[in-house]
């Protein structure tokens, strides 16, 4: 009896042992633990993984779209530049052509104003000599016409041919 009360106890032990959980299973358990939140966070990072994957390839496609379109506005922007300097430069070129017909232009304004003022100058001179000139011939005329009887001994003929001669000059100035 002895025995079987040892061996009952024994066994009770490790009956007793088996429901109380050993180091073993706390280990085994953790380890059991982290492998499912191993297994649930690889799930997380692989679908984290797609996703980016995604939005690299759409954001790259995307972006090498991009590039391609500015290089290819760059090419023509390049293109209307050179156009446009062109263009300038040939506008440049006629600006000073058209600056030095307007200087050229001006200097020959100057001079016309110039031999317009002269010839304006001589023009009244001449005009108050032809003025004088006239009034001296129409008071001499008016003196020969009241007294005809003191100017020489000429024909009327000759008188006349004078006085027409004498209109003439006037005429002329």
């Amino acid at each position: 009896m002895i025995r079987s009360l040892c061996w009952f106890s024994v066994l009770h032990g490790s009956l007793a042992l088996e429901t109380e959980t050993r180091p073993v299973t706390k280990v085994v358990n953790l380890l059991e633990g982290m492998q499912s939140n191993l297994e649930k966070e690889t799930k997380e990072d692989e679908d984290t993984h797609d996703k980016m994957q995604c939005w690299c390839k759409t954001n790259g496609d995307e972006k090498t779209k991009s590039i391609e379109e500015a290089q290819t506005k760059i090419k023509a922007l390049e293109a209307r530049m050179d156009e446009l300097t062109a263009t300038s430069s040939r506008l440049a070129t006629e600006i000073a052509v058209a600056e030095e017909e307007v200087s050229n232009n001006e200097k020959a304004l100057q001079s016309a104003q110039a031999l317009r003022e002269k010839q304006f100058t001589e023009f009244k001179s001449d005009f108050k000599d032809l003025t004088e000139s006239a009034t001296s011939v129409d008071k001499a005329l008016d003196a020969i016409g009241t007294n005809k009887s003191s100017f020489l001994q000429t024909s009327r003929g000759r008188m006349a041919s004078a006085m027409t001669q004498l209109k003439m000059v006037l005429l002329r100035h």
